[in-house]
């Protein structure tokens, strides 16, 4: 991954699909279409923001991959969004990076998408060091929460 990011094509999330010929697994958009999709995506304001644990793509030391589709039809200047890292079947997050703990003001054009590898968030509070090392992050379900969006007028 470079460090200018990559486009994504929506619908079908470009390079955010699964490698089909090496996984045998269904593409990204296939999966979300069949409802079976693991990464979380929250769609506001015509944009969404997906989130995924995946070091084939991304370093260790950035191992979220984190994408921004711009659905509107206006340019999106800038966006703002937490990450939270949860058990499955648990409502409290391991990792979270508050509110809007990450922000990226790369431009995007209407229908139009980029994604890069990011950090984990921090530990969140009052998660125990117990908890969080027998839950690696590549087990937890990771997903975008509270995104903020700044379109061009």
């Amino acid at each position: 991954q470079n460090a200018a990011g990559s486009r994504l094509d929506p619908p079908d999330f470009g390079r955010l699909r699964d490698d089909r010929h090496r996984s045998g697994r269904r593409t990204l958009a296939q999966r979300a279409k069949s409802g079976d999709l693991e990464v979380k995506r929250q769609a506001t304001w015509g944009m969404s923001v997906t989130v995924s644990y995946d070091l084939e793509r991304c370093s260790s030391d950035f191992p979220l991959f984190i994408g921004i589709v711009n659905g509107s039809d206006r340019t999106l200047e800038a966006v703002s969004f937490g990450i939270e890292g949860h058990r499955t079947g648990y409502s409290e997050p391991l990792y979270d990076s508050g509110y809007l703990g990450y922000s990226s003001d790369r431009i995007i054009a209407s229908n139009d998408g980029w994604a890069n590898c990011w950090t984990l968030p921090r530990q969140a509070y009052g998660a125990s060091d117990q908890i969080v090392a027998m839950n690696p992050p590549n087990t937890l379900t990771w997903s975008a929460k509270n995104p903020s969006p700044r379109f061009r007028e």
